[in-house]
């Protein structure tokens, strides 16, 4: 039947509140449905916390719900465990020790399609081997977006939508709907909110111009996220919350939030203001910069990164240790894998897996491990002419970057870094210069550990055909 989970925060009997997957939705008990989590090493020990039933408590216990470590390769169950019979979630420890099996997954199935009872909750692993995603309220989270793209066509003032408890309901009055602004305070923190829905209340924040859509599209990110409503609603003149961001954000997420920064002359000041320099360095947000064609600012950013080395010469040294101490025996592909689905497959497909913003990494294999390094650490080197950034500049005012992907009547679609398509009126734009840069952001040798790197080129050079 339909899936009953969504991911909800419960109390535990020690007195913590936790996330748990939960099969106890809105709609009653009766939904049934299995979930399987990616592959993870086992430890020796590991805990987690469990809540729900076994039928009704008067009634013999079924074992119809319950959650269980399977072994990845050849699918025997490793442990087993079912739910307490209690709304309070109770502590289930397995003691693996020294487990024949390298790499197991996690099975939680809710099989009771019961009235009343049919429920569990699973949470809190330690060692956390498996994070919760986010799997809830998805009414609730469509009447969120829907009313803020509503607010979006009409002025800021003239929304209002109540929330209880987690139900939004928009309320018509005198002023069509004046308390979705209200939300923006805790949106940070909701964790279940879609990305979708996240920009459209982004797009509520007061004083939000449409020179920022760069910045507004960053809420996609759930790092960034909490940092960019925060920097959207900054009035302070020290803009304190974005200098926070490049106090405490890593390294990526920086190069992201300025290469957004650096859309419009306005935030571009701030940006020069408040960032590092190796982040101002970087070819994305420099190339920017610089086609504001703004002269004041090319010198700032000429005189922030002077002291820097060539970067070509500090990448080209860590490339060459990289390539050095790679081992194709000691890579684990199948964790490699998992950096691709994390790191890559955003922009990249290999076989059904994947988006293709990026080149398509069929066949990736055959260019060896040499030009495989450089294309991951390098992104800039060697750019097929196809999958150059293009730097637009809008009449309006403010830039906005993406691949090209199609042309279309009298509009050209873009996408950006994160796979979203944004369509621009050929009459808007001032000019669309085709950079030498490619949309993969640079760094990777900092985003990466290097064992992770060394995961990936062994998984990618697999790819042979």
């Amino acid at each position: 039947s339909a899936s009953p989970w969504f991911k909800q925060m419960r109390k535990c009997s020690d007195g913590t509140e936790r996330a748990f997957l939960c099969s106890l939705p809105p709609g009653g008990e009766k939904l049934i449905g299995t979930l399987r989590s990616k592959a993870f090493d086992l430890p020796k020990t590991l805990t987690l916390w469990m809540g729900g039933h076994r039928g009704f408590p008067n009634a013999e216990a079924h074992e119809k719900n319950f959650v269980r470590l399977v072994d990845e390769e050849s699918g025997a169950e490793i442990a087993k465990a079912y739910p307490p019979r209690n709304n309070t979630p109770q502590l289930v420890t397995w003691e693996l020790g020294e487990p024949k099996s390298k790499r197991a997954h996690l099975e939680i199935t809710d099989g009771d399609d019961g009235t009343a009872y049919a429920w569990l909750a699973v949470g809190g692993f330690s060692p956390e081997v498996v994070g919760i995603p986010d799997m809830g309220a998805p009414a609730n989270d469509k009447r969120i977006r829907v009313a803020a793209e509503l607010a979006a066509m009409t002025a800021p003032s003239t929304i209002d939508v109540e929330s209880d408890k987690g139900r939004v309901t928009i309320v018509c009055k005198t002023v069509l709907f004046p308390e979705l602004l209200e939300l923006l305070e805790d949106l940070p923190h909701r964790e279940t909110l879609t990305p979708d829905a996240r920009v459209a209340l982004a797009k509520m924040v007061p004083g939000v111009k449409p020179t920022t859509p760069e910045i507004v599209e960053l809420t996609r990110d759930d790092e960034l996220a909490p940092f960019v409503f925060q920097i959207l609603s900054d009035g302070t003149d020290d803009k304190s919350k974005t200098n926070e961001a490049f106090r405490t954000l890593s390294t990526r997420a920086q190069i992201k939030l300025a290469s957004a920064l650096a859309s419009s002359q306005d935030t571009a000041a701030i940006l020069l203001r408040l960032a590092n320099a190796s982040v101002l360095a970087d070819p994305l947000v420099s190339g920017k910069l610089n086609a504001l064609n703004d002269a004041d600012i090319s010198k700032q950013l000429k005189a922030a990164t002077a002291s820097l080395p060539p970067r070509n010469d500090a990448l080209n040294k860590l490339i060459a240790q990289r390539l050095k101490s790679f081992d194709p025996a000691k890579a684990d592909t199948a964790r490699g894998q998992d950096v691709f689905m994390r790191t890559c497959s955003v922009c990249h497909r290999i076989g059904v897996k994947g988006n293709l913003v990026g080149p398509q990494l069929d066949g990736v294999g055959a260019r060896g491990a040499e030009r495989l390094i450089e294309d991951i650490m390098d992104p800039n080197r060697a750019v097929d002419p196809a999958f150059r950034l293009h730097i637009v500049k809008l009449k309006s005012g403010g830039l906005m970057t993406g691949l090209l992907r199609r042309e279309q009547d009298d509009e050209i679609i873009f996408a950006d870094a994160a796979g979203q398509e944004h369509t621009v009126k050929k009459a808007d734009v001032g000019e669309d210069q085709v950079s030498a840069f490619s949309l993969m952001p640079s760094g990777f040798g900092e985003i990466l550990k290097e064992q992770e790197l060394h995961d990936l080129m062994g998984f990618l050079l697999q790819r042979k055909s």
